[in-house]
């Protein structure tokens, strides 16, 4: 188990290339909620959640820092903050920030020098930028129960058959 005491890079994903499907024709993480970016909300749990040391948001930088600058956003701006310019895939931006989080990167650096570092295995937490329900108490109780040491990766999955209460209906 990582211990709490242990902060983790974040990476959240709010691009809007390729596979990224719109919602109103617009990038799901810039949807207003009460008159708010929804990407607000996700950061302003990210950077309450205990398990946060950095974030790193991929996609489009202008629209990201516009988006923080709105009235009466739920961000604070109480932890490191670096925005990414999203690549092409999913893949690509992951990658990309997961190499920024690395100590003293710089772009275009080759990533194989830190194979045989302790950094190379670092763990990072990656959520998508369009989840505005979420809670710092839910990312710490997840970080909490992913068992990082025995595993390289943990996902949070839902079984469908408890998705269809959520689904929209009339009224």
């Amino acid at each position: 188990m990582l211990p709490m005491s242990q902060n983790l890079d974040v990476i959240v994903t709010a691009g809007d290339r390729d596979a990224s499907r719109p919602v109103f024709g617009d990038n799901k993480a810039f949807l207003p909620l009460a008159d708010v970016p929804i990407i607000n909300y996700v950061l302003s749990a990210v950077e309450r959640a205990q398990c946060t040391a950095r974030i790193f948001v991929v996609g489009d930088s202008t629209r990201l820092a516009a988006a923080l600058a709105v009235p009466n956003t739920p961000w604070r701006g109480t932890r490191p903050l670096h925005f990414l310019e999203q690549g092409n895939t999913l893949y690509d931006n992951v990658w990309n920030a997961f190499l920024h989080t690395l100590p003293d990167y710089t772009p275009g650096t080759d990533w194989r020098i830190y194979m045989d570092t302790p950094a190379f295995d670092k763990a990072v937490l990656v959520i998508p930028g369009d989840i505005p329900l979420a809670t710092p108490e839910e990312l710490d109780a997840f970080v909490d129960g992913c068992d990082l040491a025995r595993y390289d990766y943990c996902l949070g999955l839902s079984a469908a058959s408890v998705l269809p209460a959520y689904y929209p209906q009339d009224g």
